[in-house]
């Protein structure tokens, strides 16, 4: 079997974790459909994922949301570099919408790794194209 890598992105992330957000089914058939699959987790998307997920359920859940993460022994958390943050920087700041730096972060990772995102936001679909 041929593996692909993912790139993981924070609305597919919350969405696999909040059982009441509105594309947790999708989520959960996404993820089954790529277990196989290497996933990258970039330390932005980490961030922020960790973060969200405290504010919208507390921070027992986001815990257990780390430990189920690392635990995951096809998922690699990817602490981007000092050039890497640079790139992302730039892209962030040239371009005309409204996508975070962690957004930039993963179609700047999706582009130079040609690997595909998981995410459901579609401004940042657009971007990767």
């Amino acid at each position: 079997m041929v593996t692909r890598m993912k790139i993981l992105d924070t609305s597919f992330l919350v969405s696999l974790f909040v059982i009441e957000d509105e594309n947790h089914p999708k989520a959960v058939e996404l993820f089954e459909k790529h277990r196989e699959d290497e996933m990258l987790l970039l330390d932005t998307i980490l961030f922020e994922t960790l973060s969200l997920l405290n504010r919208r359920k507390g921070m027992a859940m986001t815990k257990e949301t780390y430990g189920m993460l690392v635990a995951n022994s096809k998922l690699h958390i990817h602490y981007l570099t000092d050039k890497q943050r640079s790139e992302v920087l730039e892209l962030f700041l040239a371009q005309k919408g409204r996508l975070s730096l962690a957004d930039m972060s993963v179609a700047h990772a999706c582009k130079t790794a040609l690997a595909a995102p998981l995410a459901f936001d579609r401004d940042l679909l657009r971007q990767i194209g």
